[in-house]
Order: structure tokens, then C-alpha cells, then sequence
């Protein structure tokens, strides 16, 4: 139990000696701030009482922009010819996409005519099949043994229901 005392102790104390640092280190910048705004106040009377109120806020051109694009150094026909050669590779990697695709769309329904055509001839293979055997029952409707089959299978049906 004593242990758990010291180390939430010292646990304590590094948290507090933390905050301290930190307020520290806080208000040693804030100070350094105040200073440097003071320090950048006097430097701008001092640039403004040296070339006059009108000129303060021009930048001159010799500093370099820090931000932005690079200004125009080519002249506008090389630009423009710059954008039509992007814009042409732009331009064939387009095509080139779509006529994949389209490709692709080909491909596929050709596929798709091929399995179309297919089940037609299963479907009329199949039609011709059911039209035989109708064909073969109606030969076979007199039959007796077509008959005592008819009569096992009604009275199966009928014993399967009556279980069920």
C-alpha cells in the first residue's frame, strides 16, 4: 500500500513538474512575442517615416514570390503549343480507354449471341421432344397395360395424400 503511495506520488509530482515546464515555456514565448512585435512596430515607423505612408505596402520586385505559380517566363506560342501536346496525349489516352471498352462490349455479345443462339436450338429440341412423346402416349392411349398403370399411379397419389 505504501508503494502504491509513492509511485502515485511521484506520479503526481512529474505531472505538476510537467505543467510547470509547460507554463514556463508558455509565457517565456509570450514574452518573446510582446518583444518582437515591439521590435517589428518600430521597424515599420521606421520604414514608413523613411520612404512615406503611399510606398509602405508596395513590395518590390526584386523579392521573390512565395507562393502561387512561377510567373509567365515563356512566351504565350510555346505555352500554348506546351497545352495542345498535353491536351493531345490526353486526348489519344481517351480514345484508346473507350475503344477498350467498346471492345470489351463486343466481346461480350458475341458471347452473349452465341449462348442466346444455343438455348433457342435446346428450346426447339426440347419442344420437338415433348411433341414426340405426346405422340407415342396418344398411340399407346389404348393400350391395357398404359391403363393399369394409369389406375396404380391414381391409387398411389390417392394412398400418398390420405398418409400425409
Amino acid at each position: 500500500l505504501l508503494v502504491i503511495f509513492n509511485n502515485s506520488t511521484k506520479l503526481y509530482f512529474t505531472f505538476t513538474k510537467q505543467k510547470l515546464l509547460e507554463t514556463i515555456h508558455n509565457k517565456q514565448y509570450e514574452e518573446n512575442q510582446i518583444e518582437n512585435n515591439a521590435v517589428m512596430t518600430e521597424a515599420l515607423k521606421a520604414v514608413i517615416e523613411q520612404h512615406g505612408s503611399d510606398n509602405v505596402f508596395q513590395v518590390p520586385h526584386q523579392f521573390p514570390r512565395r507562393r502561387g505559380r512561377k510567373p509567365d517566363e515563356e512566351e504565350p506560342e510555346v505555352k500554348r503549343q506546351k497545352f495542345l501536346e498535353r491536351n493531345r496525349a490526353a486526348a489519344s489516352r481517351c480514345r484508346a480507354r473507350k475503344k477498350q471498352w467498346v471492345d470489351g462490349l463486343d466481346k461480350k455479345s458475341k458471347e452473349l449471341e452465341i449462348l442466346n443462339t444455343s438455348l433457342q436450338q435446346e428450346v426447339i429440341m426440347l419442344r420437338a421432344e415433348v411433341q414426340q412423346l405426346k405422340s407415342i402416349i396418344l398411340a399407346h392411349k389404348d393400350c391395357p397395360l398404359l391403363n393399369q398403370n394409369k389406375e396404380e399411379s391414381i391409387a398411389n397419389i390417392s394412398n400418398n395424400t390420405t398418409m400425409g
